[in-house]
């Protein structure tokens, strides 16, 4: 289906495609925070759920480092020649 305000093909400005998709996230958050609330899961949402996303875009921004040296050892180790 893909993004309906973001849609290359809609004739549209890309200002106002975007205006569109701002406007459609914040009624999908509205309906989805009356859902947690419902269920009782906002805390959870908002005290492991956002933090948890936050780390993982920073994860994802800086990437991982890796040495080598180590991948190989360990590589080594758990594989063995049959």
């Amino acid at each position: 289906m893909g993004s309906v305000g973001l849609n290359p093909e809609n004739p549209g400005s890309g200002r106002v495609r975007a205006c569109v998709e701002a406007v459609l996230v914040q009624q999908l958050q509205r309906a989805l925070a009356a859902q947690l609330d419902s269920l009782q899961l906002t805390m959870a949402y908002t005290d492991v759920e956002m933090p948890t996303l936050v780390l993982l875009a920073h994860m994802e921004l800086n990437g991982f480092g890796q040495c080598s040296a180590v991948i190989l050892t360990a590589n080594r180790s758990r594989c063995r020649v049959i």
